[in-house]
């Protein structure tokens, strides 16, 4: 691991479509997404979770992030909800499609494309299916 490397867990590729909210405050409380007080951006934004939905594009992810495209820009602490879909290469069983809940630990302006780089810790991940075939 490269000593200016502080993630716990590994990234891997991972190019996907993905589509995300932002979430109000008590929102984010209440499907127990944890802030700081100070780090939380809350901008305008109502006691219900964005009706606004947007989309993106993944880069990697591992198990407790996930880094994305995005048009929109984000601010850092900004909870959001994130719905894709998990490969078969990287679940080791069918696709999955997930809902995941996350806070916004760094957005970076990328290159040409003009699109936001947006780094993001998860706090939970959720299959949208909850049932179980013989072959997954």
């Amino acid at each position: 691991m490269n000593s200016n490397e502080r993630r716990m867990s590994p990234r891997k590729p991972f190019a996907a479509p993905i589509r995300f909210r932002l979430l109000s405050e008590e929102v984010a409380a209440s499907i127990g997404i944890s802030k700081a007080s100070s780090s939380f951006a809350l901008i305008g934004r109502t006691a219900v979770a964005s009706v606004d939905q947007f989309e993106g594009k993944a880069i990697d992810i591992s198990e407790r992030g996930v880094c994305f495209l995005s048009g929109e820009k984000i601010a850092v602490g900004e909870s959001i909800e994130m719905h894709f879909t998990l490969p078969r290469d990287l679940t080791g069983r069918n696709t999955e499609d997930v809902r995941c809940s996350a806070r916004v630990v760094h957005v970076d302006e990328a290159a040409p494309s003009g699109a936001w780089r947006v780094g993001t810790y998860v706090e939970s991940y959720k299959p949208l299916s909850s049932y179980r075939s013989w072959d997954n």
